[in-house]
């Protein structure tokens, strides 16, 4: 997107950050299991890359939420990646899914590059199925005010 740091502003052009995911294995020799219990919100926001596309993404999510069952997870993605399998696993894990939703199918992809809007519907209503919640965040741009009221209705409707 145009405002990544990792961008720069000139797609796919990268500032300098080395193009990697932390792995579970070098998760679990980060966080141990006696600091992962007293934690009350893990939050997966990706400040250089979408959390999502870690190849062990799922697997960190579930080793965080078998550790510590009450603690609050939170992920902050644009939602587009990945299928229903890996969106249905993450949702079973009870955690909160914030969906960067830059307006309706004809606007959302002006700032979010390509994204899909059809599969970030589909990826939440996934995460709903399974009774976690799904938020529904917009950016306002000159290009998506006219789409605000309509994004807060559908959001509402579709259960964000």
């Amino acid at each position: 997107c145009p405002l990544c740091v990792r961008n720069a502003n000139g797609y796919p052009y990268n500032f300098g950050y080395p193009d990697t995911s932390l792995s579970l294995g070098q998760v679990k020799q980060i966080f141990s299991v006696d600091f992962i219990q007293q934690l009350h919100l893990i939050n997966f926001c990706g400040n250089f890359g979408d959390f999502v596309m870690a190849p062990d993404a799922v697997e960190i999510v579930e080793y965080f939420r078998g550790i510590n069952p009450t603690t609050k997870i939170t992920i902050n993605t644009n939602g587009s990646a990945r299928d229903q399998k890996f969106w249905t696993r993450i949702g079973k894990c009870q955690v909160e899914v914030t969906f960067d939703l830059d307006g309706l199918e004809d606007t959302h992809a002006i700032y979010r590059v390509d994204t899909n809007w059809q599969n970030i519907i589909r990826n939440a209503q996934t995460v709903m199925a399974t009774g976690s919640r799904a938020v529904w965040k917009m950016i306002k741009f000159r290009h998506n005010l006219h789409q605000i009221d309509a994004c807060r209705e559908m959001a509402q409707a579709l259960g964000f």
